[in-house]
């Protein structure tokens, strides 16, 4: 398929929108991103995106996405400032009875803030000669003809006018599934969209002069069970580190240096709150609302439309306390690419969905097991109790932990934990 006189639009131009850019800009002869906030090369916070100042993980399965659409990214990491860590080594995680015990493994990447990256990224797509990014402007819906099924560009609007954009290709990388939703109900088509009332608030704030151990780097402290308090602490850039505290009990997150300290020092271990004893914070106390993970399910649409692709949390959103959410765009972001090199626009959304759609079920059905164990079926079930059980072995069988890590970083499915014999463990 020749796209080199074809013009796409990507529909943000946050972590999924810039991948998906990055991904396509050599199939088409135009790229358009469309953003509400500015859009300049270096660091500035996104309005627009209530967990901006949060703690975000990018995990070892999208960081070898990114490196397929930038590469040599992990170079420009570090040199920009990002932390090097070993996710077998470095991280001390706090699930589950006893700590994980220490592994080795290639299961390595780098810690920072989201700012540093999309920087990164942001810097990259910018240097590509046919992208254009249209800062403040606001997409109200897809141009859609109804007869043929297809989405022919997008609308926007500021306080004066409304705008029809042309396109061969939309994006949808807009961090909601508005777009989606109004789609579905223009064509009256039969997607279930799934959702999860998960309902956290969480805090986030940046200190200096943390006291991390000489065996850890990074910390997470978290529970089994549904509810309670998370904790994760992590390095970043300018020898500081992120600290974020999780409520999914009811609680109010705090926005105070005080009522910060109080909830660290109630987590399920000290190792948050002792790091923190002498530390001195350098931010203000970031505050943030999740009320539910949403996955639109395209793949139960008979006809699908062309024209359109979903990506990140316009297809899925998931709890952001796992930290699947960058990742898993950028693995998006790679299906797309290789799918463009030889698969036609009419066919394009059914081939992304079978390729993608594996990997966003066994991550949802895996969170959800944790947010609302009712809500997913028997099979799913059963592999996520067996990896509960793996989890409260991996304190001393650094095999398990080895596994356990492998799937939390997207690099193997978890039905591959049942490949692992235990004694007592069911299989």
């Amino acid at each position: 398929m020749n796209n080199m006189s074809k013009d796409l639009i990507v529909v943000g131009a946050g972590i999924a929108g810039l991948c998906a850019a990055a991904a396509l800009a050599s199939r088409f002869s135009q790229v358009l991103l469309l953003d509400l906030d500015e859009c300049p090369p270096q660091s500035v916070t996104r309005k627009t995106v209530g967990q901006y100042q949060q703690l975000h993980c990018l995990l070892y399965g999208g960081l070898r996405a990114l490196a397929t659409l930038f590469p040599g990214v992990a170079a420009e990491l570090e040199e920009a400032g990002a932390i090097p860590i070993d996710f077998g080594q470095d991280y001390r995680v706090e699930v589950g009875e006893r700590p994980w015990i220490k592994v080795s493994s290639n299961l390595a990447g780098y810690s920072m803030t989201r700012a540093l990256l999309e920087r990164v990224l942001r810097r990259r797509v910018l240097s590509l000669p046919n992208v254009l990014v249209a800062p403040q402007h606001r997409v109200t819906g897809l141009v859609l003809d109804t007869a043929s099924r297809a989405v022919l560009g997008v609308y926007t609007s500021n306080q004066v006018s409304r705008t029809r954009m042309n396109a061969d290709l939309v994006i949808d990388a807009s961090g909601r599934p508005v777009l989606g939703r109004d789609l579905i109900n223009s064509l009256s088509l039969s997607v279930t969209e799934s959702t999860i009332g998960v309902d956290i608030s969480y805090s986030t704030a940046v200190f200096k002069g943390v006291q991390a151990a000489d065996d850890w780097k990074a910390v997470l402290t978290s529970s089994l069970r549904h509810g309670g308090l998370t904790g994760m602490l992590s390095p970043v850039e300018q020898n500081q580190h992120q600290v974020t505290l999780v409520s999914a009990d009811g609680s109010n997150s705090p926005s105070d240096e005080e009522g910060f300290r109080l909830k660290a020092a109630r987590l399920r271990t000290q190792t948050i709150a002792n790091a923190l004893t002498n530390a001195e914070l350098v931010s203000t106390i970031s505050r943030f609302h999740f009320s539910n993970s949403t996955y639109l399910r395209w793949c139960e649409a008979v006809h699908k439309p062309s024209g359109y692709i979903p990506i990140g949390d316009a297809l899925c959103r998931f709890n952001p306390v796992y930290g699947q959410g960058m990742s898993i765009a950028a693995m998006e972001a790679v299906t797309i690419q290789d799918l463009c090199k030889g698969n036609r626009f009419d066919t394009l959304f059914d081939q992304y969905l079978e390729k993608i759609g594996p990997v966003l079920t066994d991550a949802w059905s895996a969170a959800a097991f944790k947010d609302a164990p009712t809500s997913i079926p028997e099979h799913a079930h059963k592999v996520a109790e067996r990896q509960a059980e793996l989890i409260r072995s991996a304190g001393d069988n650094p095999l398990v932990a080895h596994r356990l890590l492998e799937v939390m970083h997207l690099v193997r499915p978890s039905s591959d934990l049942s490949a692992i014999e235990l004694p007592g463990l069911t299989p």
